[in-house]
């Protein structure tokens, strides 16, 4: 049970924090900024306390003018971005978590800042972030480098649930890192002395953990700019959607199985959403040779992705049956048991939304 005595010591703790935060607010920004920068060094690698800090430092942001955060800007910017290296302080998995929610808390307060900044200066701010970013991708790039690029997806998929549509123009450069990303992060497609993120069963946690928070975050950021069809272009979506499908061989990279369904399904169906033709011209075929490949894993959730897409998709997915039916009857009798049962199931709920028209098609 909590006692008297603990509760008087927690509410005398949180007055303290109270007061420390009225204080910091009434100090002069000239004269603050240096001693935050200095406290963030010294506590880069004690998540839990830059959190606080950012807390503090979020409640002196919002009460000072966008006048004095433009005359100041360069030094706010360069506290950001030695706070967004957090990642490459730390080596236990175990507080991989604990991490995260840390560079979340420190997003969470750069949004405060951006609130308060003009497009012309969230433009070279924004490119900035990006190309800090994309060193991760350079050969041989130090693992503090790769982990970046954990980071600047983080902050845009943050920076779109606050802004939506409003954050898209802010986007472009880096949605042309996103192929190269899934490429380098697939241990099918990349060679494992050039891939991302360790992935092998032998690999550092931290490795694998990163690798799944890599990919989760760019499909992520690709779902939501797939919704804007003025901004997700045709041009767009041919340059993404191959590494996008290709991400359902990357079964070596943890975490795979719980990102194909739902993330990686709704990825593709907001894919195909927007740009009907692609996905019935050339999507669909791609997807469904995935269905033949060597790996019982690959067929398998393969088939989970198909079951989830196909039925988004409904009734609109009818002329591109003779098309998938080919591909999910040499699955009925598949080597591997897993794989036959998930594709009767698909087959089960094709027919259900399909009737005579499907038993005609599967006749034939």
């Amino acid at each position: 049970m909590v006692t008297a005595e603990a509760n008087t010591r927690v509410s005398a703790s949180q007055h303290r924090l109270s007061n420390i935060r009225k204080a910091f607010v009434k100090v002069e920004l000239r004269v603050l900024l240096k001693p935050v920068a200095e406290a963030l060094k010294a506590l880069i690698n004690r998540p839990k306390e830059v959190t606080a800090l950012f807390q503090v430092f979020g409640d002196v942001i919002e009460a000072t003018s966008s006048k004095e955060i433009t005359k100041n800007l360069d030094k706010f910017v360069e506290i950001f971005f030695a706070a967004f290296e957090v990642r490459k302080h730390e080596s236990d998995s175990e507080r991989f978590e604990l991490i995260s929610k840390c560079e979340s808390a420190v997003i969470d307060v750069f949004l405060k800042l951006v609130d308060s900044m003009s497009d012309n200066e969230v433009k070279p701010v924004m490119e900035s972030l990006v190309k800090w970013a994309a060193s991760g991708l350079a050969d041989g790039a130090p693992l503090a480098n790769r982990l970046r690029l954990i980071t600047v997806f983080h902050f845009a998929n943050k920076f779109y649930d606050s802004y939506h549509s409003l954050a898209l123009p802010y986007f472009a450069t880096l949605f042309d890192l996103c192929p190269k990303v899934l490429i380098s992060a697939n241990a099918a497609k990349t060679d494992e002395k050039k891939v991302l993120f360790d992935c092998q069963k032998s690999s550092p946690e931290l490795q694998k953990l990163s690798a799944n928070e890599l990919v989760t975050a760019v499909l992520t950021f690709l779902t939501n700019c797939a919704k804007h069809v003025d901004f997700f272009v045709r041009e767009r979506a041919d340059s993404v959607y191959e590494s996008v499908v290709d991400e359902l061989e990357n079964v070596k990279c943890h975490g795979h199985e719980e990102r194909c369904v739902p993330l990686l399904s709704d990825c593709l169906y907001q894919i195909a959403e927007a740009h009907t033709q692609l996905f019935t011209d050339e999507m669909n075929n791609r997807i469904m040779l995935k269905t033949r490949n060597s790996s019982a894993k690959v067929r398998h959730r393969t088939l989970l992705v198909i079951d989830r897409l196909l039925d988004r998709i409904g009734e609109s997915v009818a002329p591109l049956l003779p098309n998938i039916l080919p591909f999910l009857s040499e699955l009925l009798e598949d080597d591997n048991r897993q794989v036959e049962e998930q594709c009767d199931k698909t087959i089960r709920m094709l027919r259900s939304k399909f009737g005579s028209e499907f038993a005609a098609e599967i006749a034939a």
